[in-house]
């Protein structure tokens, strides 16, 4: 029975030709989801990637929000190991790919950044296929709060000790903190010190530390950051990271000629 009433709200989700009865339908889902629901309507065929379609591909604004905003509730009550745990990043993924306009970056970045919250989450995260490149989407957004969410998440991400390892040789995730990095300005200052704080952590494993020393761009960014920025913990967190990532870029030179 309530495998037929999900059914039919679904078909009228999915109806393109009538904006109401989609509309209507997703609201449906919306207020009918609780603890006690969440895993019958999360595993229900094609729901929560439904949400991620009309969410990133509706023409209509209203759809849109009411689909992501029902996506970043389901968001708040699922997480790993739940059987639907991967379902919700899937759709996450699926609303980025198509999110033209930036229209779901914060709602979206809210999902990831309760998500995070969770550190049974963080590795999930880290493993879904496409996910990180929404998470770098995100860091390009006009939106500051939408920017300011997802360097949470990443900084989670950089921070927890069963990412940092993948994260750190992770070349998207890199080109992301880099191009946080080149957006000056005072609407930005936030951003480029969490980005420092992400480089300086992640530099703390051997591994990354390599990667990063070695990744275009990077060095080149936060040498001109060290020098300018006026916030004085800011500017000695970037110049010691400056300082560590060329001593290793010189160990591994050094190594190679002999």
């Amino acid at each position: 029975k309530n495998g037929s009433i999900l059914g039919a709200l679904l078909k009228a989700a999915l109806n393109k030709s009538d904006a109401k009865a989609s509309y209507r339908a997703i609201g449906v889902f919306e207020n009918c989801l609780s603890n006690e629901t969440v895993e019958i309507m999360a595993q229900y065929d094609g729901l929560l990637l439904m949400l991620g379609t009309v969410a990133s591909r509706s023409k209509y604004t209203k759809i849109r929000t009411v689909a992501a905003s029902t996506l970043k509730k389901f968001s708040s009550k699922i997480n790993y190991p739940s059987p639907s745990h991967s379902l919700i990043l899937r759709s996450i993924v699926e609303t980025q790919a198509n999110n033209k306009n930036q229209k779901n970056d914060l709602l979206m970045s809210e999902a990831l950044l309760i998500q995070s919250r969770n550190s049974s989450n963080l590795l999930p995260i880290t493993k879904c296929q496409g996910l990180v490149e929404a998470i770098a989407s995100i860091t390009a957004s006009t939106d500051m709060n939408s920017r300011e969410n997802i360097l949470e998440v990443m900084k989670k991400l950089a921070s927890y000790s069963g990412t940092k390892s993948i994260i750190g040789l992770n070349s998207v995730f890199i080109d992301a903190v880099v191009s946080i990095l080149r957006h000056e300005g005072s609407d930005n200052e936030k951003g480029m010190a969490d980005a420092v704080h992400i480089i300086s952590t992640l530099s703390s494993f051997e591994k990354s530390r390599y990667v990063l020393a070695n990744h275009e761009g990077l060095i080149e960014v936060m040498v001109p950051y060290a020098r300018s920025i006026q916030n004085t913990k800011a500017r000695t967190a970037a110049v010691n990271c400056v300082a560590f990532l060329m001593q290793s870029m010189i160990s591994s030179n050094n190594q190679y000629i002999y």
